[in-house]
């Protein structure tokens, strides 16, 4: 039940803290840009300094690069920096 409520709270633009091996982590939705303002904000972190994203399925990967990036990310050549800054990214 309790991944049930992060979910549904995640969707509804909130923040979860959740265990990770070492420390604790705190999370919302990627695409949300307000999620990720508050992220940032909960932490204090710098917004020159990028979250991770964690996907459960490769597909959900697109969304979150640019187009220009999508051939060579499935192909698996992508060489290049993997963070995008939300302002350069492309639409859903």
């Amino acid at each position: 039940m309790a991944l049930a409520e992060a979910g549904r709270i995640i969707r509804e633009g909130g923040l979860v803290a959740f265990p990770t091996e070492t420390v604790y982590g705190l999370g919302g939705d990627a695409m949300n840009p307000e999620s990720s303002k508050k992220i940032y904000a909960a932490k204090g972190r710098p917004s020159d300094n990028p979250l991770i994203v964690h996907i459960s399925e490769p597909p959900y990967i697109f969304p979150c690069f640019p187009t220009r990036f999508h051939k060579d990310i499935r192909k698996g050549t992508w060489k290049g920096k993997r963070g995008e800054s939300e302002d350069k990214r492309e639409g859903p």
